[in-house]
């Protein structure tokens, strides 16, 4: 679904999982291997990202807001309490973006 909200997240499976029965559309992840799918037809209108820096985002959206935190008490510490933000408007397309996203370790 190109224009569709798209899912950055770290990693995506329950999104796929979970997703269908509430309307949401297939994610594209940017950790370890979830990076090579690419971003799929995804224009980057709508991105909601789960961890990341506001700062970071900022250079790569025009409009960013943090709205909520994602508490994971099962998780490594790390990534336990990540922000997720609304990303709209990439500043460039979102395939030109997708070098910058890979995450590997």
């Amino acid at each position: 679904m190109p224009g569709s909200p798209a899912w950055l997240s770290r990693p995506p499976r329950g999104i796929d999982f979970f997703g269908p029965r509430y309307g949401l559309p297939r994610s594209i992840g940017s950790h370890n291997s979830d990076w090579l799918w690419g971003p799929r037809d995804y224009t980057g209108e709508l991105v909601i990202v789960l961890g990341g820096r506001a700062e970071e985002l900022t250079a790569l959206f025009e409009s960013v807001d943090r709205v909520a935190t994602s508490p994971c008490r099962h998780c490594i510490p790390y990534e336990n309490d990540l922000p997720i933000f609304v990303c709209r408007r990439s500043r460039k397309p979102l395939r030109e973006l997708w070098p910058l996203a890979k995450e590997y370790g």
